[in-house]
C-alpha cells in the first residue's frame, strides 16, 4: 500500500474514532476498541513514515507535501480547522495510551470545551487555542511560533505581527533548501494570514518589515512583496483566487537564492562576473524548486523564472527567442524592484520614496510594465511611505542617493 493510501486510511479510521465515540462512555469497550483500531492504524503508517505530519487549509488535507485528493470531498477536515485543529504530527513509539490521551485532547477542542466559560459559541475552539503535545505525537492550529523572532525590530501591519510569518518563511526556505522542495500547505497559510493582516488594516505603510540582521534580508523582502503584489492585484480588479496565486508567487519568488552562498547573496563590495553569473541562475533554481513541489505551484514556479526578464526582453535568464511574460510575473516585477530598493541591503542604503517612484518610471517600458508602474505608483503614493523614518526603513542611517551597483535582484 503507497504511503499515500496508508495516510488517507489512517485519517478515516481516525475521524470514525470521533463519530461513533461521542455515543460511548469513556470506559465503553466499544470506545476501546476504536482507540485500539486508530492505533493499529497509526502504527502502519509509522512503519512506512517515523514521522507522518498532516496539515489542513481550507478543507484540503496535505501530507507528504501534497494534498490527499480522496478527503477533498469530506467535511470534516474542515470541522478539525474550526476547531485549530490545522496541524497533526506524530512520531515512531507512540502506544495506545497516548493515542486514547490524543484523541480524548482533540474531542475537547471539538466539542469546544472551555470556549463556551468564555463567552464563545458552542463548537467553538478556546481562545488561542495552543498546540496540545505529548511525547509521540501534538496538534495544534496551522500556523507559526517563533519565540526568537520577537525583538527582531518587525513593524505591524495594522496590528498584525508579521515576525511569525518572516520566522515561518525562513522555515520554507530551509526546507527548499534541504529537501529540494517547498511545503504547500504552510505557503498557502503565509499567503493567507497576510490577505487578513491586509484587509484588518486601516493604512497600509511600505515597506511593512524590516529586520535588523541583514541575513534575514530575504524573508522579509519576499513577504513585502507578497503583501504589494496582492494589493496591486486588488487595485487592478484580479479575482481573490488570482491575487492570493499572486500573493504566493510574490512570497516564493526568491526561493531559488538558497542555492547561492550566502558571502555572495550579502557581499558588500562590487561582484565579480563569476559571481553575478552565480546569482543569475537563482530564477532558474527557484523554478525548479517549485516544480518539484507540486502541481499547486505551477505558477509561483513560472513567476520565480519570470521574475528579472524585462518586458522588452532582456534581464535574465536569457531568452533563446522574446516573449510575453506572465502578468503574475510582471506584477511581482514591479513590486519587487521597488521594495529592494526601498530596504536596506548590506551593499548600500535605502533609497528616499520619491526617488524609487523616479526609478520606477524611468524603467517602465524596459525593464517593467508601463501598464502596471502607474497603478502601482498612485497605490504607493496614497499609502504615503514617504513619511517613514530612516530607521522604520531599513536599519537606521541616512538614505542613499544613488545604488552603488545596479543590483535590484
Amino acid at each position: 500500500m503507497s504511503a499515500a493510501r496508508q495516510a488517507t486510511e489512517f485519517l478515516t479510521t481516525l475521524w470514525r474514532y470521533f463519530s461513533a465515540a461521542s455515543l460511548y462512555r469513556s470506559d465503553h469497550p466499544h470506545r476501546r476498541a476504536l482507540v485500539a483500531e486508530v492505533h493499529r492504524s497509526l502504527t502502519e503508517l509509522l512503519r512506512g513514515d517515523p514521522q507522518p505530519s498532516f496539515s489542513i487549509l481550507e478543507g484540503e488535507v496535505v501530507y507528504a507535501n501534497s494534498p490527499l485528493r480522496e478527503l477533498r470531498a469530506a467535511g470534516w477536515p474542515t470541522r478539525l480547522e474550526e476547531a485549530d485543529v490545522g496541524r497533526l504530527e506524530f512520531r515512531r513509539g507512540i502506544e495506545r495510551e497516548e493515542v486514547a490521551a490524543f484523541l480524548e485532547a482533540i474531542e475537547e477542542r471539538l466539542r469546544g470545551d472551555g470556549a463556551e466559560a468564555a463567552g464563545a459559541p458552542p463548537g467553538a475552539a478556546p481562545a488561542d487555542a495552543p498546540t496540545f503535545q505529548l511525547a509521540h505525537a501534538r496538534f495544534g492550529p496551522l500556523g507559526f511560533r517563533d519565540p526568537e523572532a520577537e525583538g527582531r525590530g518587525q513593524r505591524d501591519l495594522g496590528g498584525v505581527e508579521l515576525a511569525e510569518e518572516a520566522g515561518a518563511l525562513e522555515w520554507l526556505h530551509e526546507e527548499a533548501e534541504g529537501t529540494g522542495a517547498v511545503p504547500v500547505a504552510e505557503t498557502l497559510a503565509i499567503v493567507q494570514s497576510l490577505a487578513v493582516g491586509m484587509h484588518g488594516a486601516q493604512r497600509l505603510i511600505a515597506p511593512f518589515l524590516t529586520l535588523k540582521e541583514t541575513d534575514q534580508y530575504t524573508a522579509g523582502h519576499c513577504i513585502n512583496v507578497a503583501i504589494l503584489a496582492m494589493s496591486l492585484a486588488e487595485e487592478m480588479g484580479l479575482p481573490a483566487v488570482a491575487v492570493r496565486g499572486i500573493g504566493a508567487a510574490g512570497l516564493l519568488h526568491d526561493v531559488g537564492k538558497v542555492t547561492v552562498p550566502s558571502e555572495i547573496l550579502n557581499k558588500p563590495g562590487r561582484l565579480t562576473d563569476e559571481e553575478r553569473a552565480v546569482i543569475e541562475r537563482h530564477p532558474v533554481e527557484g523554478c525548479r524548486i517549485l516544480l518539484d513541489s507540486g502541481d499547486e505551484m505551477a505558477l509561483p514556479a513560472v513567476v520565480a523564472y519570470e521574475h528579472h526578464i524585462g518586458s522588452e526582453g532582456g534581464g535574465y535568464p536569457r531568452t533563446r527567442f522574446p516573449r510575453t511574460t506572465m502578468l503574475a510575473s510582471r506584477v511581482v516585477q514591479v513590486c519587487d524592484f521597488y521594495d529592494a530598493l526601498r530596504t536596506r541591503r548590506r551593499y548600500r542604503a535605502p533609497l528616499p520614496a520619491d526617488r524609487v517612484v523616479g526609478i520606477l518610471r524611468e524603467n517602465a517600458g524596459t525593464h517593467l510594465d508601463p501598464d502596471l508602474v502607474e497603478p502601482f505608483v498612485s497605490m504607493i503614493e496614497r499609502w504615503d511611505p514617504a513619511t517613514l523614518l530612516d530607521e522604520e526603513i531599513g536599519n537606521g542611517g541616512t538614505p542613499a542617493e544613488e545604488p552603488a551597483e545596479d543590483r535590484t535582484f
